[in-house]
């Protein structure tokens, strides 16, 4: 009932919001035939999986931005859903569950992802899915779950064999949906090594497992390694977006009102787990013969912690030592689930029910004070989409509708600095399959009328416009110009196609006008020469 509700909010807000840049390309990628797909999700530097998905519901119901964020909402509330079953599976606590719910439905950043038209959101999905199945087969074949599967069980979960080939599959799934989550993997690759290490009963019980099951995956990802070796050899593109500083301020940020909801899900249950270690009041559950009481549910514990963390420290790392410039909060959210998992986890290992009512409800209090949605009118207004806050600030429908609505300079062309990190190379690739990725934002859900003269020019590089931008204006003349950027790039550019203008004909008369949108980074500058 908490995934729904959360479902119903989620909704609302994915209809109501225009789509960004990103997502522009999202609409781009799966607005025409399913032949299409591939290269246009490749020449967005992304895995092709999310976007076939993503062309079933607007083949079926229509191009819209629910249509396009269609399955991003539908995997956002299947993360709620899946995260609270996997805190009842390994824990059997109710509390622990309905926690993970709350929190996750609540968190902004699960709102964010859940309502945009980008892979992410189903990462977050599938890891928790791969996680659940990656403990079910450590438990098969290590015999710690002897008590649940009885010998000659026909139960699929009791099944070694299937739970290992699902498990194969569900890892190549998550990195066929995005190549990041390859931090997943690999924390899981090192959590098993080290244990192969340290326990020799655990060595000999799984090793060939193991082994089997790391060469299938392998198998299966390789078609995905030409893919990320392209990405890589492209990675200069990232550095202008890259920023360690950022992604730290995100997991660390601490003050009364703006205290990162990952460093109260993690640094507090782990605080208070401490305390109920000490006092002996962890739950206790059935454990290997091998281990000590209590080894199984502390084992898990320090996975999901080692989940959570690894994808921070890794793209803070790789960026630090120069090797790629992959410092942005989204290329760690395979290991977002963890941190609300973990803290339902706390919850349900603790055997006192004053330790898990109070972790309940501080973890449940700091979400709902923190909440976009708890935090104004907008369940008191009765579910108003007015009362909604707002995610994303790129009004990219209203300038074009501009564009689109004025006939009178139907043949003057339409130049577009929007910022990608691609379009640095707007003047040195002149591929006609480089130059079309460039121009998706006009081409998508918002797109401007056929047969228009459409350039894609560089936003970060000092000439936005070379001297046959100048003439082409002269002779239609005038322009439009679409920037996406700050009002200080809008001055930049005006500046620019003023001087260059003197310099091309000192008679020359440019009346330039900024058509503005409120509360927008996408603005329209209109010129008449």
């Amino acid at each position: 009932m908490i995934a729904i509700g959360g479902g119903i909010v989620r909704g609302v807000l994915a209809s109501q919001e225009f789509l960004w840049l990103d997502e522009l390309h999202t609409s781009w990628a799966v607005g025409d035939g399913l032949q299409d797909v591939f290269n246009r999700s490749t020449h967005g530097n992304q895995s092709p999986l999310y976007f076939w998905l993503s062309w079933i519901p607007v083949a079926f119901m229509g191009e819209a931005p629910f249509t396009i964020r269609f399955v991003s909402l539908i995997a956002g509330i299947g993360t709620a859903f899946i995260g609270s079953m996997l805190v009842l599976n390994w824990t059997r606590s109710t509390l622990g569950a309905v926690v993970v719910a709350i929190l996750i439905t609540l968190d902004l950043q699960f709102i964010y992802y859940g309502t945009e038209a980008r892979p992410y959101s189903l990462v977050q999905l599938i890891s928790v899915v791969q996680v659940m199945l990656f403990w079910q087969w450590i438990e098969l074949k290590s015999g710690m779950n002897e008590t649940e599967c009885k010998p000659n069980s026909l139960s699929p979960a009791c099944n070694p064999t299937l739970t290992a080939s699902c498990l194969v599959m569900t890892s190549a799934l998550l990195i066929y949906t995005h190549y990041t989550s390859i931090w997943l993997i690999l924390t899981e690759v090192g959590f098993v090594g080290t244990w192969l290490i340290l326990s020799e009963a655990f060595r000999r019980r799984i090793w060939r497992s193991s082994l089997l099951t790391a060469s299938s995956f392998t198998l299966l990802c390789l078609p995905a390694l030409l893919l990320m070796y392209s990405v890589f050899a492209r990675r200069g593109n990232w550095a202008p977006v890259s920023s360690i500083r950022t992604v730290l301020d995100e997991f660390l940020r601490f003050s009364v009102s703006q205290t990162s909801p990952f460093l109260i899900w993690l640094v507090l249950p782990l605080i208070v787990l401490c305390i109920a270690g000490l006092s002996g009041r962890f739950l206790r559950l059935k454990s290997p013969s091998d281990l000590p009481p209590n080894a199984l549910q502390k084992l898990k514990l320090c996975f999901v912690i080692l989940w959570a963390t690894t994808p921070v420290l890794a793209v803070i790392s790789i960026d630090f030592s120069g090797i790629a410039p992959t410092a942005l909060t989204r290329y760690t959210l395979v290991g977002s689930a963890a941190f609300p998992i973990f803290a339902g986890l706390a919850i349900g290992v603790c055997v006192d029910r004053k330790f898990q009512m109070g972790l309940g409800i501080v973890l449940i209090s700091t979400s709902l004070i923190q909440s976009p949605i708890t935090s104004g009118n907008y369940i008191t207004s009765g579910f108003t989409s007015s009362e909604l806050p707002g995610l994303r600030f790129e009004d990219w429908e209203t300038p074009i509708e501009f564009i689109n609505a004025d006939q009178s300079k139907r043949d003057q062309p339409i130049f577009l600095a929007a910022n990608l990190i691609e379009d640095v190379d707007a003047f040195t690739n002149r591929a006609p399959t480089f130059q079309e990725y460039l121009l998706f934002p006009l081409k998508g859900l918002y797109s401007v009328e056929p047969k228009r003269d459409l350039i894609p020019i560089p936003t970060l590089l000092r000439e936005h416009f070379e001297d046959q931008h100048l003439r082409r204006i002269k002779k239609a003349g005038g322009a439009w110009v679409i920037i996406r950027g700050t009002e200080g790039l809008v001055t930049e550019i005006e500046a620019e196609i003023q001087g260059k203008a003197e310099l091309l004909d000192p008679q020359a008369k440019l009346v330039v006008k900024l058509h503005g949108s409120l509360n927008s980074y996408v603005y329209l500058l209109s010129i008449d020469w």
